[in-house]
């Protein structure tokens, strides 16, 4: 499944399963038999 993200004005490309800002993880992505799923 491809996805793109949209945080504020910008879109984070490329499916990513971590996103991280100023080295702290703001959230993970990840996908189970019960589909995708946001971690905080």
């Amino acid at each position: 499944m491809t996805y793109k993200l949209l945080i504020g004005n910008n879109f984070i490309l490329g499916n990513p399963k971590k996103v991280k800002f100023n080295d702290s993880q703001i959230f993970s992505m990840d996908e189970d038999n019960q589909g995708p799923y946001i971690k905080w």
